[in-house]
């Protein structure tokens, strides 16, 4: 065909893509604080781009990168291709997979906004994407990120004992400020308060911006399915 791309597996849809793409950032990035996550479509038929994440509930189908906002809205998404994808950007070849794909998110951020804005946002994302050069770079950029961290990507380890109480936490820099919570008291056989670090709370408050979008994506699929098959009236009753 005209427009085939042997290097491009989501060839087929990429001018789709962009379009749509094109669509969603077309009012900008009105949400300061975003995520970045992977998403899954089901799928079960024959492509080389078919994925197994036994983590997700779509556990077979295309894996998709995401930039969302807290409450779900979309702000960028790829297709994933493969660790060597070139759609990424030939100049992102060299850094490791989970660095690439923040990179490809918030490429359109980094350059519509001066590094003064670019202050006002803070990036969430989790182990799979996180590695010290790329904290470095956003860092040199403007750009605040809370993210967690895997064992072996790090030195420093602190390693908890099976009867340390519950809210216990270990830093190696100290943690300021630390937010109060509450959490269930085996002991006290109640919901007792503990002290616990903000930047903790903030990232459980502002990750989850992606898996609300997929859910939502997913719950409205299911809702045609049913009004195509003149059921939902029937679970509504």
């Amino acid at each position: 065909m005209k427009d085939a791309n042997d290097k491009d597996k989501a060839w087929k849809v990429r001018k789709i893509l962009n379009l749509f793409r094109q669509n969603i950032q077309q009012f900008g990035f009105f949400s300061t604080a975003l995520s970045v996550d992977e998403m899954m479509v089901r799928f079960f038929g024959r492509t080389s781009l078919k994925q197994y994440l036994p983590c997700k509930p779509d556990r077979y189908g295309i894996k998709l990168w995401g930039l969302c906002a807290v409450n779900g809205y979309l702000f960028n998404l790829n297709v994933y291709c493969g660790k060597n994808d070139p759609s990424i950007g030939i100049h992102l070849l060299a850094c490791a997979l989970g660095s690439r794909v923040v990179l490809q998110m918030i490429n359109p951020l980094l350059n519509g906004l001066s590094r003064k804005k670019l202050s006002d946002y803070h990036l969430y994302f989790d182990n799979f994407f996180t590695s010290p050069d790329l904290l470095i770079h956003l860092h040199k950029c403007g750009l605040r990120s809370t993210e967690t961290v895997r064992k072996d990507r790090v030195k420093e380890k602190h390693e908890f004992a099976k009867n340390d109480p519950r809210g216990s936490y270990k830093v190696t820099c100290g943690i300021t400020p630390i937010t109060p919570v509450k959490r269930f008291s085996r002991a006290a056989q109640e919901r007792v308060e503990l002290g616990f670090p903000r930047a903790f709370s903030l990232y459980n408050n502002y990750m989850g911006g992606v898996d609300l979008h997929d859910f939502r994506c997913k719950k409205k699929l299911l809702n045609l399915l049913l009004q195509r098959n003149g059921l939902l009236n029937f679970f509504h009753e």
